[in-house]
């Protein structure tokens, strides 16, 4: 009896972590990718390069829906001071609307909606591969670290910058 009761209480235990930690995956809802950006202190780099861009409204405002795949500040960090100061600075601003198009899909992709892809296809027309690996999803190899949702579609944070 007393084995019995251990045993429920474990899983009991189980299934309240298990319910935590799959609501603490649900997607924060935004009305705008840019305000989800904003509200996110490690995507200040991902805010600057899409200013320097003209801003994210030229690709995903209006009507259109997009996926956004934003590296975090540390992600840029690895890419070198000298490459971040060229795509920041305004003559170079082809180079940071290249990126941003790097960073984004046309169309809200869930990650119900990633479970039936290999790939998508980004703005400059490339393709990103799409996986998931222990409950992971990961683009090309950029894993994400978390997933927000906004009216405009949805918001992937990932740990590394294409």
């Amino acid at each position: 009896m007393k084995n019995t009761l251990s045993l429920c209480w474990c899983i009991t235990l189980l299934l309240v972590l298990i319910g935590c930690a799959a609501s603490s995956q649900v997607p924060i809802t935004y009305p705008t990718h840019l305000e989800a950006i904003k509200a996110d202190k490690e995507l200040t780099t991902f805010l600057m390069l899409s200013d320097a861009a003209g801003g994210l409204s030229a690709f995903t405002g209006g009507k259109k829906h997009a996926t956004l795949i934003a590296p975090t500040d540390q992600a840029y960090n690895t890419k070198g001071v000298e490459n971040m100061i060229a795509m920041l600075n305004p003559q170079n601003m082809e180079l940071s609307i290249s990126n941003i198009k790097e960073q984004i899909v046309e169309g809200t992709y869930s990650p119900q909606d990633l479970a039936k892809k290999s790939s998508l296809k980004n703005l400059n027309g490339k393709e990103i591969a799409v996986s998931k690996a222990y409950n992971v999803w990961s683009f090309n190899e950029a894993k994400v670290i978390r997933v927000i949702r906004t009216k405009e579609g949805y918001l992937y944070v990932v740990n590394k910058a294409f």
